[in-house]
């Protein structure tokens, strides 16, 4: 059986992407972070996270060092997203496990703290019962979608499990100052916006790009497909005066080394 070579793309976006591939065959790719920071885990180490690829799935995979017995709540600091089935499932294994312990319960889009439930009753908080030692805790979701989890916290007190938000709320906020003003939408372009003219190369024919302002990404989004699959990326914006949406497609193999695909 010949193995056809799949390839991970990154996307970053502003705006909501909508995308849809079909996929049949089976292949394997790893990608694998260290953690230096051995607070992030709460009453736990992470020790690395590991992203590899088997047939239709997608395993985010994080090894951990827990210090004594007992059970535990379980948070992930996760991005939600919509798939073409609805908001994103992602199910729940510990260790070598055939079943999932659970299903991580995520809200909404966007980066958020998502605790691991109970899969048919999504009120239901798990815990996962561990020994001291090593354990992996892995998230599973269906190509071409990925777990965006960034990481994860363990802790015997529900409160202590949850991750803050904070810091990323404020970000957000600095972001919406950067907006552009509602004057935008009355503008008819003079002599000053058209200095800010960029000519951007497309495959149907260059064009103009009329820069308002620069530009800051809130979030990418990372995607598997395998070669010789249709796909489809889509943005969409719900004010029509607003700045157009933003959206680049690139080589998560080599992300630098080549010119990424403007949208």
């Amino acid at each position: 059986m010949r193995v056809v070579k799949g390839m991970f793309f990154r996307v970053w976006w502003l705006t909501a992407v909508a995308a849809v591939a079909a996929m049949a065959q089976t292949t394997t790719f790893v990608e694998t972070k260290n953690y230096t920071d051995k607070t992030l885990g709460g009453e736990c180490v992470l020790k690395s996270a590991k992203l590899s690829v088997d047939g239709q799935f997608v395993h985010k995979t994080f090894e951990i060092d827990v210090g004594e017995n007992g059970d535990y709540y379980l948070n992930a600091w996760v991005m939600g997203g919509n798939t073409s089935k609805g908001l994103q499932v992602l199910k729940v294994y510990l260790d070598n496990a055939s079943s999932p312990s659970g299903d991580l319960a995520v809200s909404s889009t966007g980066w958020q703290s998502a605790k691991l439930v109970n899969s048919a009753d999504k009120s239901i908080l798990k815990l996962v019962s561990l020994t001291a030692g090593t354990h992996t805790i892995s998230f599973q979701t269906e190509v071409p979608y990925t777990p965006a989890v960034d990481f994860i916290r363990l802790a015997k007190d529900k409160e202590r499990s949850v991750i803050s938000d904070i810091k990323y709320r404020t970000f957000i906020d600095s972001l919406k100052s950067l907006r552009l003003p509602t004057s935008y939408a009355k503008t008819d372009g003079d002599t000053a916006s058209v200095k800010l003219m960029r000519v951007l190369p497309n495959p149907q024919g260059n064009y103009a790009h009329e820069i308002e302002m620069s530009c800051r990404y809130t979030y990418y989004g990372l995607f598997y497909f395998y070669a010789g699959s249709p796909v489809v990326f889509e943005t969409r914006k719900a004010d029509p005066y607003a700045s157009n949406p933003v959206m680049e497609l690139f080589n998560a193999d080599d992300p630098i080394g080549q010119v990424p695909i403007s949208v």
